[in-house]
């Protein structure tokens, strides 16, 4: 794959003009919030877009046991669906205090006791995560105009085949698509590398040789990056 020249010019707003994807396809973009939550998120282990959003989740989980067990939009909104899914449930035990596992608990109860058979809705935190998920790719595929995003991303595993593809298809520029396709092709390469030594040292005739942590860990970043969904 060709390499690919980016040139960026800082400007005094805080804005960067990215020059290499063609004159007629620069944009300015900006350096907000949301840029540094996902540098932050780059991280050696883990897919950024999911380590980010698991943050996020876990935020607003944390948020609406702290302050929003009474709201009236928050409760009406949990009545219609009737529930959480299996996975938000697991999420709700495990973030929630007794009081207010209780409180809603309760609520969910006594509707489903009242309106028994009426169709729920779909799992309103799925919705949520789903409406959050939107808005981090769509910026996902403008920050990767910008050179420093890049330099963040490199220190991430890489992106998980769910989120790659996701993003791959917000991008216009096909000079992106192949620099996050060269991307990630790298990424997978160290992982399969590591994947080969450990199956190499699994043989009786390299028992001598240790598994390095690095190695140990590549299994389950392999294993997390494959997830379609």
């Amino acid at each position: 794959m060709a390499s690919i020249l980016f040139s960026l010019r800082q400007r005094k707003t805080g804005k960067l003009h990215f020059l290499g994807i063609g004159k007629n396809q620069s944009k300015r973009i900006e350096k907000d919030g949301l840029y540094y939550d996902l540098v932050d998120a780059c991280q050696p282990e883990v897919c950024p877009v999911c380590h980010l959003l698991e943050i996020r989740e876990k935020r607003y989980i944390d948020s609406l046991f702290y302050e929003s067990v009474n709201d009236p939009g928050v409760r009406q909104r949990l009545r219609r669906a009737g529930g959480l899914c299996e996975r938000h449930t697991a999420l709700f035990l495990e973030t929630g205090d007794a009081l207010g596992l209780s409180i809603i608990a309760r609520d969910l109860l006594s509707q489903w006791m009242n309106v028994s058979g009426k169709d729920s809705l779909a799992c309103p935190l799925c919705q949520t995560y789903e409406e959050s998920e939107q808005r981090v790719i769509k910026a996902v595929s403008g920050y990767l105009q910008i050179g420093d995003f890049w330099s963040a991303l490199q220190k991430s595993a890489g992106l998980c085949r769910h989120h790659f593809v996701q993003i791959s298809e917000e991008l216009s520029s096909r000079d992106l698509k192949r620099r996050l396709e060269q991307f990630q092709v790298e990424k997978i390469k160290v992982l399969l590398r590591r994947l080969e030594q450990v199956i190499q040292k699994n043989d009786y005739r390299f028992q001598t040789e240790e598994i390095t942590e690095c190695e140990e860990k590549a299994i389950g970043i392999a294993w997390k990056l494959l997830k379609k969904s």
